[in-house]
């Protein structure tokens, strides 16, 4: 049978609630005997994880069947928010979180556990390598997430669609619609408006979905050459002609102020959104290194 252990501390009552159900057990437990019940029961009867490798995902798969791109076999999985310890070789490591882009449910008699996979790593020759992974979720695979949209070189294309520069005019002053100009680095991506007056944004190519998460953040450097609150990290529903056009919130910088890191609050936000960097006039930059939501 393989190890299944489930640590998230922020879904240690819920755990607790249903092993005592149904192990019949009225006594409090502990981290360790709450992993020890969960891995002596019965995978197929009460929890329906299952964790699959191979170079393509199954045919006919369960829901919350986790596949793993791996062309080596997975001896046993863990599913833990901490780095396990002393892994055997093959073991696959899902980290799960107290939030995700996936939320698997699993039946424990009449109670629920539900985790957050959101990474996949396997224990190969001594050391954990990253893996692709998805989860089968309401009859589509879905990719494992963090909530990171960008990460020094890695833009998370399977959720992000990868990182586009834009057109898009501040207003109807400042009519001027154009892209800046997009220099990919190796662990940045920087994008520059080169165009007097001229307004265009760096954005996630697909819609993000926010629903689940309550920040949204940025390191790097935005930098303004131009007007008060025209530079700006920016959360849009839909693009219109102009930058204020569908706008739900941003975060704006003053003229001539170089921005390292920055967060928007989207606590409220519900449903699919743009998400991006707007810039306006000459000179004015996106270095970003780190992007992610909380």
């Amino acid at each position: 049978m393989n190890d299944v252990i489930l640590t998230e501390r922020s879904n240690i009552v819920a755990i607790a609630d249903a092993i005592r159900t149904k192990t019949e057990r009225t006594d409090t437990l502990t981290f360790d005997e709450m992993a020890d019940a969960i891995n002596d029961m019965e995978l197929n009867g009460n929890l329906n994880f299952e964790v699959v490798g191979g170079a393509s995902v199954p045919l006919n798969p369960n829901v919350n069947t986790i596949w793993v791109n791996t062309e080596s076999e997975i001896t046993s999985y863990i599913f833990s928010a901490f780095e396990p310890e002393s892994p055997v070789d093959g073991a696959v490591w899902i980290a799960i979180s107290n939030n995700g882009y996936i939320k698997a449910t699993s039946p424990v008699e009449s109670n629920w556990i539900t985790v957050c996979p959101v990474s996949a790593k396997q224990y190969i020759n001594d050391v954990w390598e990253d893996k692709v992974a998805k989860s089968y979720q309401n009859g589509t695979w879905v990719d494992l997430w963090n909530g990171k949209l960008y990460e020094k070189g890695d833009e998370y294309t399977s959720i992000t669609g990868g990182f586009i520069a834009r057109g898009l005019a501040y207003s109807s002053s400042y009519k001027t619609a154009a892209a800046p100009g997009l220099i990919k680095g190796k662990d940045y991506l920087k994008a520059t408006q080169n165009t007097s007056q001229g307004g265009g944004a760096l954005i996630c190519a697909n819609k993000i979905d926010l629903t689940d998460y309550k920040t949204l953040h940025y390191a790097g450097q935005l930098h303004s050459t131009a007007s008060n609150g025209i530079i700006a990290l920016c959360v849009w529903k839909d693009f219109g002609t102009y930058k204020a056009d569908n706008l739900v919130t941003s975060l704006s910088i003053t003229a001539s102020t170089t921005l390292h890191a920055g967060t928007v609050d989207i606590s409220e936000i519900v449903g699919e959104y743009y998400i991006g960097f707007y810039l306006c006039n000459t000179g004015s930059y996106i270095n970003l290194t780190h992007m992610w939501l909380e």
